[in-house]
């Protein structure tokens, strides 16, 4: 898998949770990326798988419909009825059924995260992936922001939610604070997330020097990002965008990893203070 996608604002763009040999090429010269190759969730265990895909509502009942364009999972799309997105069914694929639901999701008033869990039988054997998304809300139109150009560095607040495995620690969800410090007028972002497992363990993981596409609202890490995981250096990806006429919510996915191990996650923030989370 390359360092990174670059999509438009109306796609949701969905990396792995694991899987890439050798990460990104920001992240201190090639740093391996070790984070486990699965997220375990009640005894079951789920693999990832890299695509992309979009995001909408059908007009015809109301449904969110995600459709997977590109990657292993190409031509499957999943569609939840509920408001919670779970009992949702699975299109498509060899076996053209499957069910599956999102088990993380943080949503805005113009951005939404997912973590999502499709299950397909595929050749007779039980397959699950666990697919990262960032898109407009869905009751929110897609737009391209109007991005400021200030020389003020603008602080976004928010949260993230994920999976992590440390090489000798715990494995499973994590969740915590979301930090961007923007400076829009040089077009370079960092991120910090601090949070830790349910039981306890914490977990770091920081990003700098994320660069910021001002015609599309779009950034993503490039080869002078500068990663860390747990104090060290890490390899990985990590993509976003800003949302809202004027960018006031910044979402996206991550995942990086080094010797302490991985962790991969969704993330919403927003300009000034956390209080744009509508659901998480």
């Amino acid at each position: 898998m390359g360092s990174h996608f670059t999509t438009p604002l109306l796609a949701v763009t969905i990396f792995a949770v694991a899987g890439c040999g050798g990460g990104s090429s920001g992240g201190g010269g090639g740093t391996p990326f070790v984070t486990r190759n699965s997220t375990t969730i009640d005894s079951q265990t789920f693999a990832a798988s890299a695509a992309r895909a979009s995001l909408f509502r059908r007009s015809s009942d109301g449904a969110m419909l995600l459709q997977i364009t590109e990657g292993p999972m190409a031509g499957v799309s999943v569609s939840c009825r509920d408001d919670q997105l779970q009992n949702c069914t699975v299109l498509g694929g060899r076996d053209n059924t499957g069910t599956g639901g999102v088990t993380q999701h943080l949503q805005g008033q113009y951005a939404f995260v997912g973590n999502f869990r499709i299950d397909q039988r595929i050749d007779g054997t039980d397959a699950s992936a666990a697919q990262l998304v960032h898109a407009a809300a869905l009751d929110s139109p897609a737009a391209t922001p109007n991005l400021p150009r200030s020389n003020i560095a603008t602080s976004y607040q928010g949260q993230f939610r994920g999976s992590a495995g440390l090489t000798d620690g715990p494995n499973g969800l994590v969740g915590g604070d979301a930090v961007l410090e923007v400076d829009f007028n040089a077009g370079i972002l960092a991120a910090r997330f601090d949070g830790g497992f349910d039981g306890g363990t914490p977990l770091s993981a920081a990003f700098n020097n994320i660069s910021i596409n001002s015609q599309t609202g779009q950034f993503t890490a490039t080869g002078d990002t500068i990663m860390t995981f747990q104090g060290a250096n890490a390899g990985g990806n990590f993509d976003g965008a800003f949302y809202g006429p004027t960018g006031q919510e910044a979402a996206g996915i991550f995942n990086l990893g080094n010797a302490s191990g991985g962790m991969s996650a969704i993330f919403l923030a927003c300009e000034g203070v956390s209080t744009c989370l509508i659901r998480n």
